[in-house]
């Protein structure tokens, strides 16, 4: 039996990502408590280093990734938790002691948010 999460065409055209980037980033404060509007607890994108994706893909058993949102006590923000997930869709996550191909399991987070560290305009920002 197939995997549900694999062999999916995930790709987009460049105008559709602008239009769906530019009506989150004008609608998304609708979804949140009115005491909580402009306080921007919802990033509009988040920016990461190449080298923990890297990291995370030379996993012999990552087949794809995983992004959860998650929220920090401190701030409130949501932020993106990405994990590798096995050709099972399981996610892989680290265990004690366990490393496989000598490369740690590896949850990355800590992305760089915006509004506060934004891309400079003309991508899907603009």
């Amino acid at each position: 039996m197939a995997n549900k999460f694999f062999g999916k065409d995930h790709s987009i055209s460049l105008s559709e990502a602008k239009k769906m980037a530019k009506k989150f980033g004008v609608d998304k404060d609708k979804i949140v408590k009115d005491e909580h509007k402009g306080k921007h607890l919802i990033p509009e994108c988040e920016s990461f280093d190449r080298a923990p994706f890297d990291q995370l893909l030379q996993r012999e058993d990552c087949k794809g990734i995983r992004i959860y949102y998650g929220m920090k006590d401190i701030d409130q923000r949501v932020h993106a938790i990405i994990v590798g997930i096995d050709a099972e869709g399981k996610d892989i996550l680290p265990t004690e002691g366990v490393v496989m191909d000598g490369i740690n399991a590896l949850i990355i987070e800590n992305g760089a948010p915006c509004p506060s560290d934004c891309p400079p305009p003309g991508g899907l920002n603009s």
